[in-house]
Order: structure tokens, then sequence, then C-alpha cells
């Protein structure tokens, strides 16, 4: 039998779509990734030098944000559940 049918190229590979804002430095990246449903944000600031990645899961709509400093090694992790609780953990790379 032909299975070919069943399976969407959208479901195979995670789509992307990059932006960039000239005014404040930042590179903004947008993964959808149809098999586990979830949606990634990852966002480079250059003037601040760091990095936040957001992923949602559509399903449960639980939120984590993980935001690093490249420059003090700071790491923030934010967790938010489906009843809008809101977790946050920060934590410091010795190697700083």
């Amino acid at each position: 039998s032909d299975w070919s049918s069943d399976v969407c190229s959208s479901d195979l590979f995670p789509s992307h779509d990059t932006q960039t804002n000239p005014n404040n430095n930042t590179t903004t990246t947008t993964e959808t990734n149809n098999n586990t449903n979830t949606t990634t944000q990852t966002e480079t600031n250059n003037n601040t030098n760091t990095t936040t990645q957001t992923e949602t899961n559509n399903d449960t709509n639980v939120t984590t944000q993980t935001t690093v400093n490249n420059d003090t090694g700071v790491t923030t992790d934010t967790t938010t559940d489906t009843n809008g609780n809101v977790t946050t953990e920060v934590t410091t790379d010795p190697n700083n």
C-alpha cells in the first residue's frame, strides 16, 4: 500500500522564520515543530550579550523561558504552568 499520503512534509521538518531588527541589534528565530506541537523562539541581543529561548507546548499551554547573560554567566529559567503559576530559578556559571 502507498503510505506516503499519510505523511506530510510539514510533519517531518520543523518550520523556521528568522527576523533581524537592526534598531535594537537583535535576531529572533521562531521554530514550529508539528510532531511535538511546540513553538520555540530564540532571541539573541547583541547589545546586552544575552540569549533568550522561549518554548511553548501548544497542547498543555506550558511555557518555559531561559535567558543566559553571556557576560556574567547568569541563567534565569522561568516556567509558567497551565494555571498561570510562575516558577523562576537563577543559576550562575562558576567559570564566569
